[in-house]
């Protein structure tokens, strides 16, 4: 049984969300408190998943309860829903929210966000990972920066200067984007010199996926791994995401699952750095093993942690609230839904990662993974698979 806390010093608002709630999901235990104060003695006393809280109340706000939720319950999911306006101040000053709900929130949206909150969690029902996860910055809330463009993104007068100029405040970031926007990877026909420019060529979309690559791999400590280069890794998932949008493209022409496809493959391998982050010793080993018996890096990581790196990414990014079809393609990505009849992002992020380490020399040392031949065919794209490679061939960069 789900447990949820609500928190929230108006009863009305607290009695109109249990309602709600008990009409939105089954199997449902809800909790309710009218304080921080409150809301910390049950968490002391039940086992809670999910923390729904209000931003302002008196004594202890909203951001002040779940600092002290994240620092004595790590895993409890913890989200902030708030009457108050600016979603960019909110994001920017309660650090320990996982999401941001606005009120009013509509019913699809509240259920949405739980139940990527809660289903997400049965990827990792292994406890010592919930553990090592947890109890490490490794499930932070999003960069600043990322939250910053998410908030513009979403405003009704969304303006791409505005995110141009957001991205700018960050020297580092707007220094890799426009390496990376100026690299063989994207062929733009002449030098992109701006943010402003590079925003309005890759469009908000990519911005967002290159922003949390880059701040994956920026915290990513080499001297604990000098033989896992970040810089291959970054390489790699660009590489996935361009064939990722490409292979989308010729199945469906569902321009945002397009670009859900190209996101969800910059993104599919960070679950890697974050287990490599917080279990250096552990996934050396992985990786070690891997290479010396030449096996694919997901056996070795089922076979000595129980787990996956894509479960792990996956689980991350459904906390940060990414789209659902971004965070399932990241999931599962090395193991797509043989039951599932139509072309998704999962399908085509799966089929440009083994492309893109069939046609590139990704890594040597590791088995190079192959195609689930059953979801292939259940969705109808195992016919044109050699076609697709053509396809993907023609967009890899010369050496």
């Amino acid at each position: 049984m789900k447990s949820i806390l609500l928190v929230d010093d108006e009863p009305l608002v607290l009695s109109g969300i249990r309602r709600s709630l008990f009409g939105l999901l089954d199997d449902i235990d809800i909790l309710t408190a009218g304080s921080g104060a409150e809301a910390l003695d049950i968490l002391a006393q039940e086992n809670v998943d999910v923390i729904i809280t209000d931003m302002r109340m008196p004594g202890m706000d909203g951001g002040e309860l779940l600092i002290h939720v994240k620092e004595l319950y790590p895993q409890t999911v913890r989200i902030i829903l708030s009457g108050y306006t600016d979603k960019q101040y909110i994001m920017r000053t309660v650090g320990p929210a996982h999401r941001f709900l606005a009120k009013p929130c509509s019913d699809d949206e509240l259920l949405s966000t739980l139940n990527q909150a809660t289903a997400l969690r049965e990827l990792l029902k292994d406890k010592t990972l919930q553990n090592i996860v947890h109890k490490t910055d490794t499930l932070p809330t999003p960069p600043e920066l990322y939250t910053q463009i998410i908030a513009e993104a979403s405003r009704d007068d969304a303006d791409l200067g505005r995110i141009a100029k957001i991205v700018s405040q960050d020297m580092a970031m707007t220094a890799s984007l426009l390496k990376l926007v100026n690299s063989a990877f994207f062929g733009f026909p002449r030098s992109v010199v701006t943010p402003k420019e590079a925003v309005t060529l890759l469009g908000v979309d990519v911005i967002q996926g290159l922003v949390l690559t880059a701040h994956f791999i920026k915290e990513f400590n080499t001297t604990q791994f000098p033989f896992f280069n970040p810089s291959d890794l970054e390489t790699h998932c660009l590489m996935t995401a361009r064939l990722a949008r490409l292979i989308y493209e010729r199945h469906n022409n569902d321009s945002v699952l397009i670009q859900m496809s190209f996101l969800a493959g910059m993104l599919h391998d960070i679950g890697k750095l974050i287990l490599a982050t917080a279990i250096p010793d552990e996934y050396a080993k992985v990786i070690s093993a891997s290479r010396e018996n030449n096996r694919a890096l997901l056996s070795m990581e089922y076979e000595l942690l129980g787990f996956s790196h894509a479960h792990v990414g996956g689980y991350l990014l459904g906390l940060w609230g990414l789209p659902g079809q971004v965070v399932d393609a990241v999931a599962f990505h090395h193991e797509p839904d043989s039951t599932e009849t139509s072309f998704t992002p999962t399908l085509a992020v799966h089929i440009a990662n083994v492309f893109d380490h069939e046609l590139r020399v990704v890594h040597a040392e590791y088995a190079t993974p192959i195609f689930n031949d059953n979801a292939l065919a259940r969705a109808g794209v195992a016919p044109n698979i050699d076609a697709d490679r053509e396809a993907c061939l023609s967009l890899l960069p010369e050496e």
